[in-house]
């Protein structure tokens, strides 16, 4: 460890922080520290990064906490990752954050990987009955009895030497984080629930890793129900390239084109670059530049036979069938009160009305597939008996 700098950074903040505070800014410092890391069950990590006019957010600071010391991992300073991609593979070692996206887009992209065994608290939390959306500073207030200063959340993480309101703001962070996951931890294992938050942190993990699969992009057009197989088909093209080149050019994908302006290259389907000028909202550089690469995504995708197309998404549900899908999904939610549970971590409205369109045609075999874990054993006849009495 650097002492000298522990001492300083400690002094910075010794009326707030109660812990030791190691700043590790090279790949000596980070295997020893992961070595030792190694040997506990729990570690509490945050990050700190920019992400204003990029695609990938840019790291600046890496928090951890091992319920003794501090340690900032300065990943300016970090050419060798591998120690931590250990650790983050080792699933007997919890790692807690707190609303964990956005982190795990940021270890992704600067360390490769994300950790396998994510204890959530924001979802821990929900677990003990308490709204699945509260924040980390009312959490900590709320749980611990300790206000957190924010005002350093947007400031420039990338400036060196680091502020010493950001030293103690991303320091006070991982501290208080440890200490909150240890009683929530505890807690879960009282309600016999630790187990069902585990299995989430694993969920987490998997959804994580599926969107991160470009093929998926399509998803994020609410609109794409509208479109016919054929459309939907270029759609599918279209946001997949936007994706591919948002990552090569390291710029917002809504920089490239605008979801909006997606659906209606795929609702008209130009084809010619002039015609691209027709589209509400598509930027001229990228007609310059990209219109031709445009035209022969949306071609080839026009060109695909019935067989390689996919399969229209659902619309909306019906207005006939609105009224049995609210009293569904009341019935659930009145389920998730009775097991002091937030409702959308018993059941999610996607996945309610997942259930109920595979009610309607009497898919009772998926049904039952699509419970697993936790859910299948707490949660599954019950909600068939609901599904049946439609």
């Amino acid at each position: 460890m650097l002492h000298s700098a522990t001492t300083i950074l400690r002094s910075m903040t010794d009326t707030i922080v109660n812990q030791e505070i190691n700043w590790i800014d090279s790949d000596e410092q980070l295997d020893k520290c992961c070595l030792a890391w190694s040997e506990q069950s729990l570690l509490a990590l945050d990050t700190e990064f920019v992400r204003e006019t990029t695609y990938y957010p840019i790291a600046g600071l890496i928090q951890v906490n091992d319920g003794v010391q501090t340690y900032l991992i300065d990943p300016l300073k970090i050419d060798d990752w591998y120690p931590l991609i250990e650790l983050f593979e080792d699933e007997q070692i919890t790692i807690a954050m707190h609303s964990c996206s956005e982190d795990l887009e940021v270890l992704q992209m600067e360390v490769g990987t994300v950790p396998k065994n994510i204890l959530d608290t924001q979802i821990a939390i929900a677990f003990l009955g308490a709204p699945s959306s509260l924040g980390y500073a009312k959490l900590v207030e709320r749980e611990l009895g300790h206000v957190i200063p924010k005002a350093e959340t947007r400031s420039n993480w990338l400036q060196r030497p680091l502020s010493k309101p950001q030293i103690q703001y991303a320091a006070l962070d991982v501290e208080y984080l440890y200490t909150l996951a240890e009683n929530l931890q505890s807690q879960l294992k009282e309600k016999g629930r630790l187990d069902w938050v585990r299995e989430e942190g694993r969920r987490i993990y998997r959804h994580f890793k599926q969107l991160q699969d470009v093929n998926n992009s399509f998803k994020r057009i609410k609109s794409a129900w509208k479109l016919s197989p054929q459309k939907l088909a270029v759609l599918v093209a279209l946001s997949k390239w936007r994706e591919n080149y948002a990552q090569q050019k390291d710029i917002p994908r809504n920089r490239v084109i605008k979801e909006r302006s997606l659906f209606e290259l795929a609702l008209h389907c130009p084809k010619h670059v002039s015609k691209l000028r027709d589209i509400d909202g598509m930027p001229e550089r990228i007609i310059r530049s990209q219109g031709d690469t445009i035209i022969e995504l949306v071609k080839r995708a026009c060109e695909l036979d019935e067989e390689s197309l996919p399969s229209a998404l659902p619309a909306p549900l019906a207005k006939a069938d609105q009224e049995q899908y609210r009293a569904l999904k009341s019935a659930i939610h009145s389920y998730a009160d009775e097991l002091d549970i937030a409702p959308e971590f018993v059941l999610k409205k996607k996945d309610i009305e997942a259930l109920f369109r595979l009610q309607q045609t009497d898919s009772w075999t998926e049904i039952d597939a699509y419970f697993e874990g936790w859910r299948k054993n707490s949660i599954a006849d019950r909600v068939q008996v609901l599904l049946k009495e439609l």
